[in-house]
């Protein structure tokens, strides 16, 4: 019964670990060490373009395409490794565009466009593709589809979960949420108002540019796709919560739970939670709902049973699938 009502039940009771007096001592100390954690990756000592080639020992060939990984929100090229390693396995030269993603889409656009064209300077005759991940999208999309960006030698982009219409995830608040679970006490505000802090000090602006209906992403989904440019988008469809678990656990919690208004309230909003398409198994890779991954114009779609974090160093028969997809495609005349 317990695994069934799990996920609607049990996340109540893992939110009650912010109300919890038994952590009061610890939580601020360690919330302090999240944040420095997290501010540790944004501000990383690499900046720009960074190529890969002068650290591998593979033969490059110069006839194929320099393909340039983007990663998402508050990561490195270790996201991206399986990527990385997978192409200087084909002999493609590949280069990693960092950049502090805290400070939102249109910025890191701006320093993508400067590097492209300083690329372009120095290797004006290297066509590039830009392989991205999960914001990574957003930002190259921002750069090539604004004309007084777009540097021109950008001939491919394939979108790995790319939120295109942003990610409920972004919504979430631990200062709402146990607001409507009627947690009133001041260690609950307090405890939840240090989650939420954490929370908005790592991800800055781009919390805001990923909500759905944001002014970033309704601006960007108003352009056409950039002419020359080949699109692909690959969405993810392994989210870690099956979508039958979701509607028996919501069903015995709706005829467990005593009758009352408050409680009636606090169910429907544990509901919305669990039933969110972005970690439901079919429905989305646990952060970015397949819906959200659909862009106009672009015909070549398809979906995998991958999660979003599947591509760092360790690979999986998911995250292979996608890989080859992404070969195929780079290879294709």
């Amino acid at each position: 019964m317990m695994l069934i009502a799990s996920f609607a039940l049990d996340f109540v009771a893992c939110l009650s670990i912010v109300r919890s007096q038994e952590v009061t001592a610890g939580i601020d100390p360690l919330a302090a060490s999240i944040t420095n954690a997290v501010r540790g990756n944004i501000v990383s000592t690499k900046q720009g373009i960074v190529f890969n080639d002068a650290s591998s020992n593979v033969a490059i060939d110069s006839e194929k395409p320099c393909v340039v990984l983007v990663p998402g929100l508050l990561a490195s090229e270790r996201s991206m490794a399986a990527f990385c390693a997978a192409l200087e396995g084909q002999a493609f030269s590949t280069a990693v565009f960092h950049y502090s993603s805290h400070d939102g889409i249109k910025p890191a656009a701006v320093q993508l466009a400067v590097e492209l064209r300083n690329l372009k300077a120095t290797r004006p005759e290297r066509r590039v593709v830009l392989l991205t991940h999960s914001m990574g999208g957003l930002v190259a999309r921002c750069c090539v589809e604004d004309p007084a960006l777009n540097p021109g030698n950008v001939t491919q982009i394939v979108l790995v979960a790319p939120p295109n219409h942003g990610s409920a995830v972004a919504k979430l608040s631990a200062t709402e949420l146990t607001k409507k679970l009627g947690w009133k006490d001041a260690i609950c505000e307090t405890r939840s108002k240090s989650v939420d802090d954490i929370a908005g000090s790592s991800f800055g602006v781009a919390k805001e540019d990923l909500l759905p209906g944001s002014a970033t992403l309704l601006e960007l989904n108003g352009r056409v796709r950039a002419a020359g440019i080949r699109y692909c988008v690959i969405a993810g469809s392994g989210g870690p919560v099956p979508g039958e678990w979701i509607q028996l656990s919501l069903l015995v919690g709706n005829l467990l739970l005593p009758e009352s208004p408050e409680t009636k309230a606090a169910f429907d909003s544990v509901s919305a939670l669990a039933n969110l398409d972005e970690w439901t198994q079919g429905r989305g890779d646990g952060i970015v709902a397949v819906s959200s991954t659909k862009l106009s114009g672009v015909t070549d779609f398809l979906t995998l049973p991958f999660a979003h974090n599947e591509f760092g160093e360790t690979t999986s028969e998911a995250s292979n699938q996608v890989i080859a997809e992404v070969l195929k495609r780079l290879t294709a005349k």
